[in-house]
C-alpha cells in the first residue's frame, strides 16, 4: 500500500518487485539499493521508481555479473557515465558469452552423441533378434561394432 508521499513499505515493494525482504536488505548492505526513506521506527520505504533500479540489478545478474560487478557498474562517487558502466560490465559480458558458447558446444556434442545412439537403435537394434541388453549387444553380435556411449549407458 502506497503512502501519500508515493512510498511503500519494504514488504509491499518486495511483492511488487517479485523478490523477498532478505534480498532487498542484502542489496542495501552492498549499496546497490537504498530505501527512499526510513520511519522513526526504522521501517524501510521505497518509491515505485526504484523498481527500475532493482530490475537493472536483476538484468545484470541474469547475464552473469556477480553482485560485486553489478555494484561496480552501478555505484560510483559521481553520477555514472555510459562509458563507466560500459567499461565495468564489458568484461563480464564477454566472459558470459564465452561460457555460453562453451555450454552450447557441449550441448551440441551431447546432441550428436544421442543422435548416434538413436540412429544405431533404429538401424540395427529395432529389427534384431537379440534381447537389447549390454551383455548381449556390446559389441553388437550382428556387425561387431561397439554401442554408442549414450545407448550403452542406458542399458547398464
Amino acid at each position: 500500500m502506497e503512502k501519500l508521499d508515493g512510498t511503500m513499505q519494504i514488504g509491499d515493494f518486495a511483492k511488487l518487485a517479485g523478490t523477498n525482504l532478505r534480498t532487498l536488505r542484502y542489496y542495501e548492505e552492498l549499496g546497490l539499493l537504498r530505501p527512499a526513506a526510513r520511519s522513526s521506527g526504522g521501517f524501510r520505504f521505497y518509491h515505485r521508481e526504484q523498481l527500475e533500479r532493482l530490475a537493472a540489478i536483476k538484468r545484470l545478474q541474469g547475464i552473469g555479473l556477480s553482485l560485486k560487478e553489478v555494484a561496480d557498474a552501478l555505484t560510483t562517487e559521481e553520477p555514472a557515465t555510459t562509458q563507466h558502466v560500459a567499461a565495468s560490465i564489458r568484461p563480464a559480458i564477454e566472459r558470459q558469452i564465452a561460457l555460453t558458447e562453451a555450454k552450447a558446444a557441449k550441448l551440441r556434442a551431447q546432441a550428436e552423441e544421442l543422435q548416434a545412439a538413436l540412429d544405431r537403435l533404429r538401424s540395427m537394434c529395432e529389427d534384431c533378434c537379440y534381447a537389447l541388453a549390454a551383455d548381449t549387444c556390446d559389441p553388437c553380435p550382428r556387425d561387431g561394432a561397439a554401442l554408442p556411449a549414450a545407448l550403452r549407458a542406458l542399458l547398464h
